[in-house]
């Protein structure tokens, strides 16, 4: 558990940051300049904040009061920075094994069992091991930052931005790469985006940030519906669901997710039966049925009841279904509500193609 307590000079403006994060990923979002990155350098160390605590799994880091501060090197945290921080005149290997002794001075986790090779072909980057940092690409930087932020079993992991700058492709490979391992870390982790679409993607939790000050925390999902600005607004149009993988079917290879009683198939990609995983959904993708509907491609199908219907200035309306108590956003024509009967109360079946999940 993460305990912030903390205000510190921003340069221009004020951080005033109170903060709890237990195990998992929380996602701090917000425009350039709310302070994202000045709350990750005081939580590391790396900046002294002029008054507050800082406590991580009852240890105490910071203490204005009583002037206690405990240095980085001691903190045990494991980070990924926007810009990749490597040592150039060791090996791709070196730079990784660095985290592992790092970490083991007090970083207090339990994700060091996996072997640095390993590892390093988990995240795609086995072949160069051999390699000095100049000679790899953008991606492959940040993904030798995220193994050597991984290696060790730090029980708290510090991303910020990590993605930025990034072409398609490359983002697409290491947030996919985080998600995985991510899923299995018995840690928390801190990622910072000023992009609601990947902390929908990477996160359970999520905070909103803006102007030094820490808005509204909470689920991805309740977070993202409750708005606050276009940008939020435009992610909420896709909402993301918890669930573990139950089996793959390799012949297919397609994964199985078990949704609280409920279950679906995805593209496996590196999914592992038992990883937990969360399963994001476009409301564009969706369709609404009265009932179950067999014989379809679209071979995915969730039972959910209606709670809101918001929108009708244009042509189609947002529909919010509850699904196992979790709001799923679904966005149809008004033409297809009203030839449906949809209202509120009503119980209805979400359908999607396994493609359109992500």
């Amino acid at each position: 558990m993460l305990e912030v307590d903390i205000v510190a000079d921003m340069g221009v403006g004020t951080l005033v940051a109170g903060l709890g994060a237990d195990r998992g990923v929380t996602a701090i979002v917000g425009p350039s300049g709310a302070g994202k990155t000045t709350l990750l350098r005081a939580i590391a160390g790396l900046l002294n904040p002029n008054s507050g605590t800082i406590k991580f799994n009852g240890k105490t880091w910071l203490d204005r009061e009583t002037g206690l501060l405990v240095p980085t090197h001691r903190r045990g945290i494991g980070m990924v920075f926007q810009e990749p921080r490597l040592l150039p005149h060791l090996s791709v290997r070196a730079n990784i094994a660095l985290g592992g002794r790092r970490f083991g001075r007090g970083g207090g986790g339990k994700n060091g069992s996996v072997g640095l090779a390993e590892l390093a072909d988990d995240l795609s980057i086995g072949h160069l091991l051999k390699r000095r940092p100049a000679k790899l690409s953008g991606g492959e930087k940040q993904r030798v930052m995220l193994a050597r932020a991984l290696i060790g079993g730090a029980g708290l992991i510090l991303c910020d931005e990590p993605a930025v700058g990034l072409d398609t492709d490359q983002r697409g490979k290491l947030i996919e790469a985080m998600v995985h391992h991510f899923a299995q870390l018995d840690a928390v982790v801190l990622y910072v985006t000023h992009a609601p679409e990947e902390a929908a993607k990477l996160a359970t939790s999520m905070v909103r940030m803006e102007d030094g000050i820490l808005g509204e925390m909470g689920p991805v999902n309740q977070v993202l519906l409750a708005g606050g600005s276009e940008t939020i607004i435009d992610a909420g149009t896709s909402t993301t669901l918890q669930g573990r993988v139950l089996e793959i079917d390799e012949a297919y290879a397609l994964a199985v997710i078990g949704i609280d009683e409920q279950r679906i198939e995805l593209a496996a990609g590196a999914l592992k039966p038992g990883q937990e995983t969360g399963v994001r959904l476009w409301a564009r993708d969706l369709i609404i049925a009265l009932e179950p509907r067999p014989g379809l491609s679209a071979r995915n199908q969730l039972a959910g009841t209606i709670v809101s219907i918001s929108g009708g200035d244009g042509a189609s309306v947002e529909v919010q279904v509850a699904v196992n108590g979790v709001p799923v956003l679904a966005r149809i024509t008004k033409k297809s509500l009203d030839e449906l009967g949809l209202g509120e109360g009503r119980e209805v079946v979400l359908i999607f193609k396994s493609a359109s999940v992500e």
